[in-house]
């Protein structure tokens, strides 16, 4: 794991290849957070509002002591159970041309609803959670990265490491909300049959989207290949193909 941060630093400190960051008003970077939706979620903590009442933003600081950039995040929503307690928000970044998906993680508490920092504010510097890799991108472009929340840290204390290990203690807790959007439904990609979707798939009778065909044997495929280390449908020629006999 050490090897990985000073992988970073070294990269961080040495790469010439900037991109400029994205800004949505008065120099800030802001998002909306969502609750995070795929099957396979394992969270029990919710944002109880409608998307888009929940924003995290980003923006340049010149104040001393906030090392260049502060963080705001504005949930007052998180149903959180007994899991209230050292929250974190996983930050990726891309900076000095090299991509660092796991930056920092800021730790949050939730009282009454409502996400606080360890500050007791909803707002804080990052110069402290960014350590070693704020004194190099000082006076250089930020990108921010992929933003998730999780719940509690196995361990807090290994969030003070920066870039954050991996795997680590810090943001194993499981994800339930991210910066971004809800995608709308494209009507026109839905299906009523599987003839039409592709010979590994199937058509949803719950979703009407096409969706992977799974399988024990090639008898179960529309394809009549069946990738028994998946579990999936294949077909030779198409993705990755079935596997040799």
């Amino acid at each position: 794991m050490k090897v990985r941060r000073t992988f970073w630093v070294l990269m961080l400190a040495g790469a010439v290849v900037w991109l400029p960051p994205q800004r949505a008003h008065a120099g800030a970077y802001q998002c909306t957070v969502v609750q995070l939706t795929p099957p396979a979620v394992t969270a029990t903590t919710t944002l109880t509002k409608k998307p888009g009442a929940d924003k995290i933003a980003f923006a340049p600081s010149k104040k001393k002591g906030d090392g260049g950039v502060t963080v705001q995040l504005v949930a007052k929503d998180i149903s959180c159970g007994s899991k209230c307690s050292n929250n974190v928000v996983q930050l990726g970044v891309l900076a000095l041309g090299a991509q660092v998906p796991d930056a920092a993680g800021i730790l949050f508490d939730v009282t009454g609803g409502q996400a606080l920092f360890k500050n007791g504010k909803n707002k804080t510097a990052t110069g402290p959670l960014f350590g070693s890799l704020a004194s190099i991108i000082f006076g250089n472009s930020l990108g921010i990265g992929a933003v998730t929340l999780h719940e509690p840290a196995a361990d807090p204390t290994a969030c003070s490491v920066v870039p954050l290990a991996e795997p680590n203690s810090c943001t194993n807790g499981a994800v339930y909300a991210v910066a971004g959007f809800i995608v709308p439904v494209d009507t026109s990609l839905m299906c009523t049959s599987d003839d039409q979707c592709g010979l590994t798939q199937e058509c949803s009778t719950t979703t009407h989207f096409c969706t992977i065909q799974t399988c024990a044997g090639d008898t179960d495929c529309r394809s009549g290949k069946c990738n028994i280390n998946s579990g999936q449908c294949c077909q030779d020629g198409v993705g990755a193909g079935c596997p040799a006999p």
